[in-house]
């Protein structure tokens, strides 16, 4: 007998953070990836020269990985990505250190995804 239904598996709704960003005067809304976005966010890693195969770009990961993050986790009031395309994440790895740290931190958290969140889960 199946302890859940499918009515009340597809009504999990996906995790959201608002982050306070002062040099913008405000917040800025994060979202948990769901599984489409997760799929994204893998090809960008490839589209942004991160990762060939098996093979890790060590110097463009740290260019870009907190932005990518950060960039896959931004939604609007609509619920819509701010950030859709590899261009989005180039433009955000320019910010500040003192912006992006903090959101990475956030989105990193919902997404489950950085090598620093999987082996968080690994532990409990």
């Amino acid at each position: 007998m199946p302890l859940v239904n499918p009515e009340q598996l597809l009504s999990i709704k996906l995790a959201e953070k608002t982050v306070e960003v002062s040099e913008l005067g405000g917040e800025l809304l994060l979202r948990e990836m769901d599984v489409a976005t997760r799929g994204m966010y893998e090809r960008s890693l490839r589209d942004l020269g991160m990762v060939d195969g098996a093979t890790v770009d060590k110097d463009k990961w740290s260019e870009f990985y907190p932005a990518l993050v950060v960039a896959f986790a931004i939604v609007g009031d609509d619920g819509r990505r701010l950030y859709a395309s590899t261009d989005g994440v180039r433009q955000l790895s320019g910010l500040p250190s003192r912006v992006i740290e903090p959101l990475f931190q956030a989105a990193d958290a919902l997404s489950g995804a950085s090598p620093t969140a999987l082996a968080a889960a690994k532990k409990n």
